[in-house]
């Protein structure tokens, strides 16, 4: 069941994450410096810049135990030879393991370097499907761009039914800080609905994984029989969310913190509470490294054996230097 394990932790915290996220970003409007529009403009044209660095963390506890933690670091330098670069580094304390990964875009070709906690890494090379020139999140990319309209459609449609929550902490010639803490009562009904949903999906799924493996005893075991196991569904408790905006209304840094509640077989409470801390910069001046290809491996598609692509026609397309 790890496999299945870590797609519900992962849920969990992207749900978590995303749910006071984008209630924030709709509590926003009250502000008196229009935080609403300061933010959501924020974060949108971040999905159009080619030229930024951003890290960022995650980790999730429970009950005070910490469960997991993953560092990321996305690299965009639009135009240059090394133009994309995403690394990221994953420590499960479940089950004492820990990955690493990075992914980089240079001349024709990209590059990956895989790290596990077994001492197994890969290095290895295929030929590249980005253009320098088009790096940022939306480019070319039709089906996200409608996603992200629709979002900001969701956001804009629920401001009206909110109320002053999120404040304007600090300002000063460089840079403002909104602060935004929210209750479970606080939530957007259709934060509240849709968390519910999904929750009630998770929990499903994992009652029907747990009765087929039954003599499982992974390491991650106790953890989700703590969340997922009782009568009732897991919720969103509460959280908190601080975004720093530079003076052009750039994203500077963004931390939040989110607790969860889930029951035990027993109707016991118990809670997941989930951080996030990210940092912008570099904006317009990002240069990444150039990475040393002369121990990776060429896949088949890069020496020429195999196709890499086909056009519209089917027409095998191979790479050539």
């Amino acid at each position: 069941m790890k496999g299945l394990k870590n797609k519900y932790l992962k849920s969990i915290l992207c749900l978590g994450v995303g749910a006071v996220v984008l209630s924030a970003a709709v509590f926003a409007n009250y502000d008196n410096a229009n935080g609403y529009e300061a933010c959501k403009t924020s974060l949108k044209n971040m999905l159009y810049l080619d030229n930024f660095s951003l890290n960022t963390e995650i980790s999730a506890s429970m009950d005070g135990q910490k469960l997991m933690a993953e560092k990321s670091d996305l690299k965009l330098a639009g135009g240059q030879d090394v133009f994309y670069q995403i690394s990221s580094t994953s420590e499960n304390l479940m089950n004492n393991s820990q990955s690493s990964y990075r992914t980089t875009s240079q001349d024709k070709v990209n590059i990956y370097e895989d790290n596990y906690s077994d001492g197994t890494t890969n290095k290895y090379m295929t030929p590249g499907y980005r253009d320098k020139n088009k790096v940022s999140v939306l480019d070319g990319d039709d089906m996200t761009a409608k996603f992200v309209n629709f979002a900001e459609v969701v956001a804009d449609t629920m401001v009206g039914d909110l109320k002053n929550s999120f404040v304007l902490t600090s300002k000063d010639d460089n840079t403002r800080t909104y602060t935004v803490n929210l209750s479970a009562e606080q939530l957007p009904e259709i934060v509240t609905s849709g968390a519910s949903l999904i929750f009630a999906g998770i929990k499903n799924d994992y009652d029907r994984s747990a009765s087929v493996n039954a003599s499982s005893s992974m390491p991650e075991d106790q953890f989700f029989s703590n969340f997922l196991s009782g009568e009732k569904d897991p919720f969103i408790e509460r959280g908190t969310l601080i975004v720093t905006l530079n003076n052009d209304d750039t994203l500077a840094s963004l931390n939040g913190e989110i607790v969860l509640g889930g029951y035990d077989a027993s109707n016991n409470q118990h809670n997941i509470t989930l951080q996030l801390s990210g940092n912008a910069y570099d904006y317009g001046t990002t240069v990444i490294d150039r990475v040393d290809t002369s121990d990776a491996e060429s896949s088949p598609s890069l020496k020429g054996e195999t196709p890499y692509t086909y056009t519209e026609d089917g027409e095998a397309v191979y790479y050539t230097e």
